[in-house]
């Protein structure tokens, strides 16, 4: 028999299985890594250093998301570092709340705000962890318990025992001037689950604990201020429209400089991953039971895995919620421009074209197959599939490739959307622009012919259904067909020099009929640069107003005058 003490061991420990030894062992290193009540101090009120300008500098902080804090515990703050105004609001309430809660999706600016905040409070000691660091309990208790101090951490620094007791001390601290800030990922909806069973069991009031959310694009002055500063260090500049993420990406790509998220790529493998991303593309966000609705659980989750942070899933709002809608969580975007990009490249190839045209059938089929299939005589303006099939939104995805793709789509939907209106409104304005597209003439009038017979179509559905019901939004969208009608019919004749005459009465007794409307206007008429392209419409007014030979019938020819005094009536205001 070995004697352990020779070999100086003098303890044994059992475990009942070798998983139980890698647990023990995990566990272990986890404490280990914790900070300790000897370690905080190190985490307490930073040295702030500014940098100077220029793109060397700047640009591993732009681009990569290089980590403010130093190894030695300095603050560097690159020189576009701007203040957010979310800031501000957090700071006057440190001396009034305990505890405040900033969440915000992934590329938000969380830690610019946390680290904006730790350097402009002056009146207390200030600690900042991050979501890499862990507090142990006996560090914990010392922070919770002590006298004018001011805790910024990430949710992931505390366990949810910690959070639970911040929580529940709120009140009792504002005495002592003890104040937390929790940062949290939407992404991460344990603390927003948290909150929600506290109010449950009505630990906490429902107006308390409301937390800040940081939204991921920034304001127009904060754009203007942020450019202000990228330019001095020759960056380019932000777009308000854009998420953060966005306009790193965009300009990065002008600058032929790499950034932290090239390498992401969502999955394009099969029409339903394609699908997921046309979803996200065109709504920004979905919602849980519309992500069952469309039998795309196991393609959003995949697709989480694969391209976060730009897609993550995070928990939803009460204001969210209704009877009707009632999803415990969604799937949002945070780089709209880059998943169009994405979209777009696969329109680059044949198989990428299909891919994409099948993904919108099987979105709109799988929404008719849980809604039901549109009826002709009667139907909701806001159908579930609306937004997949409006032309403008389709059009913002796919901007490179002209709009066969469009054609494609709408083609592939006309079995399951033939007797929708709307359908044939939206695929009447992918037809007029595909006419402004081509240079062939006999194009132009095919495209522009089918234009007008798919707005004839609706003009008339929507006509009949308001005759029954007598429903305002329908006659609104009735006056609308009525103009695209007049519209591609301007086209026409212009097409044919107004040799057609028969085409220049129809454009003038239908232009009439739409301006008669007063949900159309000659304003409206002047703004609409996408599909009123070259001016048609007054070129059209002036050009038979001209020449009157180019129209036959006497009422038409007065209605012309009556256009000219609509004209004329708008230039004056």
């Amino acid at each position: 028999m070995i004697l352990l003490d020779d070999y100086g061991i003098t303890h044994c420990v059992l475990f009942d299985s070798y998983d139980a030894i890698y647990s023990e062992i995990v566990s272990a290193a986890d404490e280990a890594e914790k900070i300790d009540s000897s370690d905080l101090d190190k985490y307490k009120t930073y040295e702030f250093e500014k940098l100077k300008d220029g793109f060397d500098v700047n640009k591993s902080y732009l681009f990569h998301g290089k980590n403010l804090i130093d190894s030695k515990r300095k603050v560097l703050l690159p020189d576009f570092f701007i203040s957010r105004e979310i800031a501000d609001d957090i700071i006057k309430n440190t001396k009034i709340k305990g505890t405040q809660i900033l969440v915000g999706q992934g590329c938000s600016g969380k830690t610019y705000v946390t680290i904006d905040i730790a350097r402009k409070v002056v009146d207390r000691d200030v600690f900042v962890f991050q979501s890499r660091e862990r507090i142990n309990d006996e560090a914990f208790e010392i922070l919770i318990n002590r006298e004018k101090c001011l805790v910024i951490t990430d949710s992931k620094a505390l366990s949810v025992q910690q959070i639970e007791k911040v929580i529940r001390t709120d009140s009792n601290r504002i005495k002592y001037s003890n104040s937390f800030i929790v940062v949290e990922n939407k992404s991460n909806r344990d603390l927003l689950s948290l909150l929600a069973l506290l109010r449950l069991n009505e630990t906490i009031k429902e107006e308390e604990l409301i937390p800040f959310e940081l939204k991921n694009k920034l304001s127009e002055k904060k754009t203007n201020e942020l450019n202000i500063k990228l330019v001095r260090s020759t960056f380019g500049v932000f777009s308000n429209t854009k998420s953060i993420a966005d306009n790193i990406i965009d300009i990065s790509s002008r600058l032929i400089q790499g950034n932290q998220f090239e390498k992401i790529a969502p999955r394009v493998g099969t029409v339903k991953d394609v699908a997921c991303l046309v979803a996200l593309a065109t709504m920004e966000k979905i919602y849980s039971e519309d992500v069952v609705i469309l039998n795309l659980e196991e393609e959003f989750m995949l697709q989480k895995k694969k391209a976060s942070p730009l897609i993550e899933d995070e928990g939803t709002w009460d204001f969210e919620k209704s009877i009707a809608k009632n999803s415990p969580m969604k799937y949002v975007v945070n780089a709209e421009f880059w998943l169009c990009r994405q979209l777009d490249s696969l329109e680059k190839s044949e198989e990428g074209c299909k891919r994409v045209i099948e993904a919108y059938r099987y979105i709109v089929l799988k929404q008719i197959e849980h809604y039901g299939k549109p009826d002709l005589k009667r139907g909701e303006k806001n159908a579930s599939y609306k937004d997949y099939i409006l032309f403008d939104n389709i059009n913002q995805i796919f901007t490179s490739q002209g709009t066969a793709l469009i054609r494609g789509i709408y083609e592939s939907l006309n079995d399951l959307l033939s007797t929708d209106p709307n359908y044939l409104h939206q695929r009447a304005k992918c037809y007029i622009r595909s006419a402004l597209k081509t240079k062939d003439l006999e194009q132009k009038q095919e495209w522009l012919t089918k234009a007008q017979r798919d707005a004839a179509s609706s003009h008339k559905i929507f006509e009949e259904r308001y005759e029954k019901c007598q429903n305002e939004k329908i006659q609104i969208s009735a006056a609308h067909t009525a103009y695209t009608v007049a519209l591609t019919l301007c086209h026409l004749a212009g097409l044919s020099n107004y040799e057609n005459i028969k085409i220049n009465e129809k454009a003038i007794e239908n232009l009439y009929l739409a301006l008669s409307s007063p949900y159309n206007s000659i304003e409206f008429i002047k703004r609409d640069k996408a599909y009123n392209y070259n001016n048609i419409v007054e070129t059209t007014i002036s050009t038979l107003a001209a020449d009157m030979t180019l129209i036959s019938n006497d009422k038409l020819k007065d209605n012309v005058t009556e256009l000219i005094k609509m004209q004329l009536t708008e230039n004056l205001r």
